[in-house]
């Protein structure tokens, strides 16, 4: 249950939409059964996530929706004592009316738009039988714009103004590595399993529940969690160690099956492949990009994705 003052809700339906009128409806193919929510992605028409790229001063989203690029960054914001939500946009030209759907708003929320010149975007409301949504329609322009979308609490949302989209290379995240050792086996038998030392004990008290790993050119292990994370290994050419740990990615959704291609860490989990870049070659991945999300996944727990 959330832990605090809901501000807005959406139900299962597109949060970006193309046309006159937006619908408040899935438009995926039905599942087996009534109770199954886990259908897979909405077709690519639709809309379809990119990447998430992480940048000097935060992380910015990269998707398309029906058909133009789109590039969102929120920030959380105090102005004049309130909390404010704050939503930015980076559209490419639209052919074609938008629609953002920004959800059902909570008694006491509001909501503020801050536009560019030349584009008007405005804030439209949508009656349901659950409630009233809140969207905004973005026409179609032929250059590309900025507008952010501001929610807060109180009768009305405080004036915001278009960010700078951020950028710029991130600091490292996780300098910090972790050693372990490798204990060989004192069978003598014609198979032994020699020890080998997880980094358990790190300093993000990250669990490390192994579900893969796989082999750079140069010997470097590439080792996902189901946790999440993606960790990289050196010193397995050593007899018995020191092995070094460091995190090379985090925030993946239940993963279990790492695979390598020309040099680049892919990932399976329940959102689909990801390939993980390290852009500015730091050790980390500063860049989660959706290789394929072309396969539907159920909501059962126990459907691990796997290949």
């Amino acid at each position: 249950e959330p832990d605090g003052q809901v501000w807005l809700t959406n139900g299962i339906y597109p949060g970006w939409q193309a046309g006159a009128r937006p619908a408040l409806t899935d438009p995926r193919e039905p599942a087996p059964t009534a109770e199954e929510i886990g259908r897979g992605p909405v077709s690519e028409d639709v809309g379809r996530f990119t990447a998430l790229r992480q940048v000097s001063d935060g992380v910015v989203l990269e998707y398309t929706a029906g058909g133009t690029a789109v590039r969102e960054w929120i920030t959380a914001t105090d102005r004049d004592g309130r909390a404010v939500l704050e939503r930015h946009f980076a559209l490419a030209p639209a052919k074609q009316a938008l629609w953002l759907i920004l959800g059902f708003t909570a008694p006491g929320t509001s909501v503020a738009l801050c536009n560019v010149a030349g584009v008007n975007t405005a804030i439209e409301t949508i009656d349901t039988p659950e409630g009233t949504v809140r969207a905004v329609r973005i026409p179609e322009h032929a250059a590309p714009i900025q507008f952010c979308a501001a929610v807060a609490r109180g009768d009305e949302a405080p004036p915001v103004s278009v960010r700078v989209m951020p950028s710029g290379t991130p600091a490292s995240r996780w300098r910090h590595e972790v050693v372990t050792k490798i204990t060989p086996s004192t069978a003598k038998a014609a198979y032994v399993v020699d020890d080998v030392a997880l980094p358990a004990h790190n300093p993000w008290k990250r669990g490390v529940r192994p579900g893969d790993i796989q082999f750079l050119s140069d010997g470097t292990g590439a080792m996902v969690t189901l946790d999440g994370d993606v960790w990289l290994v050196r010193g397995f050419a050593g007899d018995g160690g020191p092995l070094r740990w460091r995190r090379f990615a985090s925030g993946l959704h239940e993963p279990l099956t790492l695979a390598i291609r020309d040099e680049q860490i892919y990932v399976f989990d329940r959102n689909g492949i990801w390939r993980l870049r390290d852009t500015n070659a730091d050790g980390e991945a500063e860049l989660h990009e959706l290789f394929s999300n072309a396969f539907a996944q159920t909501a059962d727990m126990r459907e691990f994705p796997n290949t």
